[in-house]
């Protein structure tokens, strides 16, 4: 499953049953197309929400704030990218509504049926229940963090291990994909990029009905990123936990 973007003079974010699987910050126009079955864990109905907000600087929408997007579906047998099915164009900004609404709100549901279940964080409890839930966080944070600038990348890959396997399963990735993934990330690391203190604006966000958190800047952007000083290039690192 993917959702095709259209999207112009906002900042949003999209999220499939409430985590998040694209967000940017985009004064022109863009027209990605996201895969989601990251945030599909088991076949059914599945939530989609469209979060649309001002540009920074702006209190209200942008008069010419649009974003459009429809899903689609796609079999990938034998790494084959074969359209399906494309269902009908969803428009979450109304015409109305730019210009003058400080943020929109959209949302829908639509069915899924997929070959896997993943462990999830359905299985975690309310964060709301969890004593200095902010700090504990960002100490998990720092650690990952350590372990990238101490170049400690068996210990780095084994912190990530969990979340690979999911996205191996909803990429439907053989094994020699999912290392890739992870030996991508170490060679940017070993060739020219640091990884970075957190950003001072740093705060938790939680997602997944209150059951899963993150580290983001103000701009919604991973708050654990590493830079390349020859090339001014950002690698970002996005993170969850429950």
């Amino acid at each position: 499953y993917a959702l095709n973007i259209a999207a112009r003079a906002c900042f949003f974010e999209i999220l499939i049953n409430d985590v998040p699987v694209f967000s940017m910050e985009i004064p022109g126009q863009v027209g990605p197309m996201i895969p989601i079955n990251f945030a599909i864990l088991k076949t059914g109905t599945q939530d989609l929400t469209a979060k649309i907000l001002p540009l920074p600087g702006e209190s209200k929408l942008n008069e010419a704030a649009s974003l459009l997007f429809n899903l689609q579906l796609f079999d990938v047998f034998n790494d084959e990218f074969k359209l399906i099915e494309s269902f009908e164009e969803e428009r979450a900004v109304k015409e109305e509504d730019a210009g003058n609404a400080p943020l929109v709100v959209y949302k829908s549901q639509f069915f899924a049926q997929i070959p896997y279940q993943m462990k999830s964080w359905e299985e975690g409890i309310n964060l709301k229940d969890v004593e200095k839930a902010d700090e504990k966080l960002k100490n998990a944070y720092n650690v990952i963090g350590k372990l990238i600038g101490e170049k400690k990348f068996s210990e780095f890959s084994v912190v990530l291990q969990d979340r690979e396997t999911n996205m191996a399963k909803a990429l439907y990735l053989n094994q020699a994909s999912q290392k890739a993934r992870i030996n991508s990330l170490i060679e940017d690391a070993n060739t020219g990029f640091q990884i970075m203190p957190l950003s001072p604006d740093a705060t938790m966000r939680t997602y997944g009905f209150g059951k899963l958190a993150s580290l983001k800047k103000l701009n919604g952007e991973p708050a654990l990123f590493l830079y390349n000083y020859e090339t001014n290039e950002e690698l970002m690192i996005d993170l969850m936990f429950y």
